[in-house]
């Protein structure tokens, strides 16, 4: 217990909660290191175990005045009655325990006030005062219930009587400079201020909030000069702060050296590693951010924070396995860290692995309600399933701060946008560019309009945020469409082609004219363009598959595979590039090959459906590896419910190994609707056929005759199939 309070007081939040969690098992029944392991679970940011070791404490000790005490000031955030209610109840019960402890009353009077009771709050703060006159937390709770009773004189007055009782005590200076921030008054804050660091000059609050204003007003130099002083104090906390201010003025290469400068002083500052790592990426400059990590794990391989940041960098940089590696080790050392399901997600999903990325961000989202990032990247998931309430649902479950932060009303927006909800979509809106005029925000508002029919304002708002941002695909797309819909495709046309040529170096906006190109079925402009970007970007693997694809599509597969090859060349693990050798060459007609490719995309993709099911048919149908394609089809079934094609796989395959009722019931679903193709009608047909369903088979065969005169040669369907009735199967 003793290792863990000093590893917790010195914020090595790793090595206090292995301390504690040795504590909790050579001591099962006591509360204490429960309680201690709560708290530091919450200064990591994990909510969720931070509140069941407290609850842990408090199920073996109701009285534990402490963990009590917590869990009520936690829950006394929420907006939900029931938990305010037992937020009351938690404190009451502590204040069984404790009636003197100023503590226990204030946060008695906090619920009492949450729950709508601000006159019991009231009666209560001032008996405290009565009591504890230098109690400053109930004078601040008071000047709150005042403020917004609108009575600025009475939360003045009550918060100046606290500078009184204590003069030299900078923490009621600060309470009332916070009040003079809020009524939009820094004179007067700032005089606060003054006085406060003329009593304490050393004070980190106060030197913080004073940069803070002197940065507000303009006054740069005075405020560089406020962030070196608090950057000097002993606290540990504080030493970032001139770094984060140079940040905050654009000077990245300047700030980045200060916080090298800090780490060469005490490389143990974890925080102070963690911001320089965060400065490499900002500057660009990865392999640096990388070896400070590998330097701190050599040291310690049991370093969660390094192995996290590490792991991170490496998803960015697409070094997956190196990633997945070092986010394991981390749930093996922290098994509830929500950050390292977060960034797992994404190795999962850049894998192929769309259900697996989709648990991991749920788990992150379990472990860590607080995890905002994580709550918007599973609605986006959500939504891109087309789950539009249910990514709704799960954006309204976020903590109520996070609701008024800029990502979660954007997130919202398109999740009303998606449920058509365009009434609170447009509301939404307005407040979000009320708080900034971002590129997504105006899209999402040139969107609604296009639903409105109000083409000039939808135009002019995607207009903006394509200045604001050039390469906002989806403002890009909807620019396109408001002329399409009128009927104007050449005006889209040539829209986009000026974007493209005041943009020339864009990657993404020259790929995207490329696609509309072909889109059109103009295949050589098309490739012309994507031609000049692979010549600007020659590492660029998107325009040089598309290439491919053209290539291929114009039966230029010795081009289409020498680009591929090259792709290849340069990363093995291109299975983009697979999957297309892998249809190059089953329209060559060289399965064996085929094959090997399509494997290699299931190796690296095994939730990719799409190249399970053409894995599948090829063993099907032309390795005679029946048991094993049915099987892979059967898996891209599960990730494809409804894809029609992995329906005719499946089908075909029952139909070869002779179970043909069990063939047609997959065969029936994918040729008879609207996927319905020549060649899967013709395995319908066959079956039917086998089945002794001969009128049925006739009369599809004639069908699939029309349709692709190749695929049935001229012969007929007995010469095809046998004249004799196929025995009907078991």
């Amino acid at each position: 217990m003793a290792a863990g309070q000093r590893h917790f007081e010195r914020k090595d939040y790793a090595r206090a909660i292995l301390d504690f969690q040795n504590a909790v098992r050579l001591a099962p029944t006591n509360p204490e290191p429960y309680y201690r392991l709560g708290l530091t679970h919450l200064e990591t940011g994990n909510l969720r175990a931070g509140v069941s070791y407290l609850m842990k404490a408090t199920e073996l000790d109701p009285k534990h005045v402490g963990a009590q005490l917590k869990l009520a000031q936690l829950m006394a955030t929420s907006r939900r009655t029931e938990i305010l209610e037992e937020a009351a109840r938690r404190a009451q019960a502590a204040l069984a325990v404790a009636p003197e402890d100023a503590a226990v009353v204030n946060t008695v009077a906090l619920t009492e006030l949450r729950l709508g009771n601000a006159e019991d709050a009231r009666r209560r703060l001032h008996q405290l005062l009565e009591k504890f006159p230098g109690e400053l937390n109930a004078s601040v709770l008071l000047a709150k219930i005042k403020l917004r009773e609108n009575d600025l004189a009475g939360a003045e007055s009550v918060l100046k009587e606290a500078v009184a009782r204590a003069p030299r005590a900078p923490e009621p200076l600060l309470a009332l400079t916070d009040l003079y921030v809020v009524t939009d008054r820094p004179d007067l804050a700032e005089r606060q201020l003054l006085q406060a660091l003329n009593a304490a000059p050393d004070h980190g609050p106060a030197l913080l909030r004073l940069g803070e204003l002197q940065l507000r007003s303009g006054r740069l130099a005075q405020a560089a000069e406020t962030f070196k002083r608090l950057s000097a104090l002993p606290d540990k906390a504080y030493r970032p702060a001139y770094a984060l201010f140079l940040f905050h003025q654009g000077k990245t290469a300047e700030a980045v050296g200060e916080l090298e400068r800090l780490y060469r002083l005490d490389p143990s500052d974890r925080d102070v590693r963690s911001r320089l790592v965060a400065g490499y990426l900002l500057a660009n400059r990865m392999p640096e951010a990388e070896k400070v990590l590998s330097e701190a794990i050599a040291r310690n391989p049991r370093d969660v924070q390094a192995l996290l940041q590490r792991g991170a960098i490496w998803v960015r940089s697409g070094k997956l396995a190196e990633a997945e590696q070092d986010l394991i080790r981390v749930l093996r050392l922290e098994p509830d860290s929500a950050e390292a399901h977060y960034h797992l997600a994404f190795v999962r999903r850049a894998n192929g692995e769309t259900a697996a990325a989709k648990q991991e961000l749920s788990e992150a989202v379990r472990l860590n309600p607080l995890l905002l990032p994580a709550r918007l990247e599973l609605a986006a998931t959500l939504l891109r399933e087309n789950s539009a309430k249910a990514a709704g649902d799960l954006l309204d479950a976020a903590p109520a701060p996070h609701k008024n932060e800029l990502n979660w009303i954007v997130a919202r927006n398109w999740a009303f946008i998606a449920q058509r909800d365009f009434s609170s979509a447009r509301e939404g809106v307005r407040r979000g560019l009320a708080l900034a005029r971002t590129s997504e925000l105006l899209t999402q508002d040139g969107n609604l309009r296009l639903q409105a029919k109000d083409l000039a304002g939808a135009r002019a708002s995607l207009e903006e945020a394509l200045r604001l941002n050039p390469e906002n695909l989806a403002a890009l797309e909807l620019l396109a469409l408001s002329f399409t819909t009128q009927g104007q495709p050449a005006a889209a046309l040539a829209r986009l082609r000026k974007h493209a040529s005041e943009h020339p170096d864009s990657l993404p906006v020259q790929t995207y004219l490329g696609d509309w190109l072909i889109r059109l079925g103009q295949s050589e402009e098309a490739r012309a363009v994507f031609s000049s970007a692979l010549a600007a970007n020659p590492k660029a693997v998107l325009p040089a598959l598309r290439l491919a694809q053209l290539d291929g599509s114009q039966g230029k597969a010795d081009s289409a595979r020498k680009i591929l090859n090259s792709l290849l060349e340069a990363d093995s693990r291109r299975h983009e590039a697979h999957f297309l050798l892998g249809a190059l060459e089953t329209q060559a007609g060289n399965y064996k090959a085929a094959i090997a490719h399509y494997r290699k995309v299931v190796e690296a993709q095994p939730q990719n459906a799409l190249a399970l099911n053409n894995l599948a048919y090829l063993l099907v149908e032309h390795a005679n590896q029946l048991d094993e394609g049915l099987q892979l089809a059967q898996r891209a079934k599960e990730l494809a419910p409804k894809l029609a094609a992995v329906d005719d796989t499946i089908g075909w395959a029952y139909y070869r190994k002779g179970l043909y009722g069990t063939a047609i019931q997959y065969l029936e679903r994918a040729a008879l609707g609207s996927e319905g193709t020549a060649l899967r009608k013709y395995h319908l047909a066959a079956a039917y056929w086998r089945a002794g369903q001969r009128a049925r088979a006739r009369a599809l065969f004639e069908e699939v005759r029309a349709l692709d005169p190749k695929l049935v040669p001229a012969k007929s369907i007995e010469e095809l199939w046998g004249d004799e009735a196929a025995p009907r199967p078991r």
